[in-house]
């Protein structure tokens, strides 16, 4: 199956803490009011402290709280670069009121949020024009035209076969041409670190973690691209990592895969354009 990957690319924690206040600052402008009582509060602030540990000598940071800060990593990232769009206020405020613990495993609305602004900002640094409109969650300008990315978040793995559906009706309803891409973070463990000698290694485990959630659920993919409703499906993972070669150690990896039907088909070859763009601009 096709896939390919991506490293954080923030060389320091002062950076992902200088990002955090450029973030606020976009959240102040769109007048959405993140709460001190709030998970983003939380997530927020414990980036800004460690960061200025980190910065002062303290090597032996809380675990929790450098999480939040690889966290804050990706939530900043989308907010900052997609800050222009005109769709992208209510999703920020689904993340603004919900529960954004990256540890917790219960459903939610502005994790849902994330996965979508976490795609297009993806999308975007490879230089693909994306819009967040919904239907579907996001369209990508391409050059056979309009395509339709639907986004579903999977907590379980009892839900996929309705998330599909959904998803394909998503799809149908917008340009009628696109994929469904679904986010496995949440079928990971909690509150854990992936521990691997180098980026390769943790990289290689989460495309197996991929591959093992396609082949689950391969049969119900088939059906809806055999059926020519979608071109194919994408599945992505980010967890934290400590890659001991790596200078900065804590870092957010990201495994991208694709699956599609074998064969040349219009679909193929528009999912074909779609991935090639999306893993070969990587920045």
């Amino acid at each position: 199956m096709p896939s390919f990957t991506s490293k954080n690319e923030t060389r320091t924690y002062s950076d992902v803490a200088q990002s955090v206040l450029i973030a606020k600052g976009v959240l102040s402008d769109l007048q959405i009011i993140v709460g001190e009582s709030s998970v983003l509060h939380k997530i927020f602030q414990d980036s800004i402290k460690v960061a200025a540990l980190w910065e002062g000598g303290k090597e032996n940071l809380d675990f929790r709280m450098a999480l939040n800060l690889l966290y804050a990593d990706i939530i900043c990232s989308a907010i900052i670069n997609l800050k222009d769009d005109p769709g992208v206020r209510t999703p920020l405020i689904h993340m603004a009121k919900s529960d954004m613990a990256r540890g917790s495993r219960a459903l939610s609305r502005g994790k849902d949020a994330l996965w979508e602004l976490a795609l297009a900002d993806s999308m975007r640094k490879a230089a693909i024009k994306a819009r967040l409109i919904d239907p579907p969650d996001i369209i990508a300008d391409m050059s056979f035209g309009p395509y339709s990315i639907a986004c579903k978040k999977v907590y379980s793995d009892k839900n996929v076969d309705t998330q599909l559906k959904k998803g394909v009706r998503q799809v149908l309803e917008s340009v009628g041409k696109g994929i469904v891409a679904f986010n496995l973070d949440d079928l990971t463990p909690g509150d854990t670190i992936l521990s691997q000698a180098d980026a390769e290694t943790s990289l290689r485990r989460l495309s197996r973690f991929n591959d093992e959630f396609i082949e689950r659920h391969r049969w119900v993919f088939q059906g809806a691209v055999s059926a020519k409703k979608i071109d194919g499906i994408l599945v992505s993972t980010t967890v934290p990592a400590d890659i001991h070669t790596d200078a900065r150690r804590l870092n957010n990896v990201t495994q991208y895969t694709f699956w599609t039907l074998t064969g040349e088909t219009q679909g193929s070859q528009r999912i074909k354009e779609f991935v090639q763009i999306l893993a070969g601009n990587r920045r």
